[in-house]
């Protein structure tokens, strides 16, 4: 999901896995204050670039896997809208390497998760889910979010993490977070937040490597949170 932090300058870095997985590219985008026009509910004088709500309903769906057992990531994406720089819902799942004691140690199963808790913040979750607004993609197919919100409530309900990543998201509430330098996860001052009551993840799994995951503008790759890339580093 993605990385907003005023310190962090656009630069495509090399991620490994905790366990150490295959190399997975990351691009950190700028952050700083909220310059949108969204409608997302909250106070700051910025405006907030989420809207108030989604339908959940989700197109460019695409999961890319990485690793497998206690090394398992799965990354996927999916367009909330239609807009040229469309909102996107990031959902990743770490295995017990790469956050061990959560919900998926030892290894990434079919279950219901609370978003709450260790997993409403992406400080150590092991079931990650934000809405990134505004993203562009990059030449190399990596997506870059204008701004994260993180999932704070709700339930993702996985029923399929072989083959075909299946999924239902339901009452999710998003809060709108900054980072520190230090790449603790901070709520962002301006208080947006956004919401979807429900949406479906279906998308099969990719490895990364073949053209049914060759990033492209409308294909792109999964970017993964600030909190892991600054483990690996």
């Amino acid at each position: 999901m993605r990385m907003c932090s005023a310190s962090i300058a656009l630069t495509l870095l090399p991620l490994l896995a905790c366990g150490g997985g295959t190399a997975v590219a990351v691009d950190a985008p700028a952050g700083g204050p909220d310059s949108g026009s969204g409608s997302g509910s909250g106070s700051g004088s910025a405006g907030c670039t989420a809207s108030a709500s989604y339908t959940g309903t989700l197109t460019l769906q695409s999961v890319h896997s990485t690793g497998s057992g206690r090394d398992q990531n799965i990354l996927y994406l999916g367009d909330l809208d239609a807009d040229a720089a469309p909102d996107r819902l990031d959902i990743e799942l770490y295995a017990g390497n790469d956050a061990p004691g959560g919900v998926f140690d030892p290894d990434i199963a079919t279950k219901s998760v609370s978003l709450t808790g260790v997993n409403g913040s992406d400080d150590a979750c092991a079931a990650c889910v934000q809405l990134w607004t505004n993203t562009t993609t990059n030449a190399g197919g990596t997506v870059l979010p204008a701004e994260q919100y993180q999932a704070t409530a709700g339930t993702l309900d996985l029923t399929s993490v072989s083959g075909t990543l299946t999924a239902t998201l339901t009452g999710a509430t998003f809060t709108h977070v900054i980072y520190a330098a230090s790449g603790a996860q901070l709520p962002a001052p301006d208080g947006c937040t956004s919401t979807i009551a429900s949406a479906s993840i279906s998308a099969p799994l990719g490895s990364g490597s073949g053209s049914a995951f060759a990033p492209t503008a409308s294909n792109p790759r999964p970017v993964q949170m600030l909190r892991h890339r600054s483990r690996a580093h």
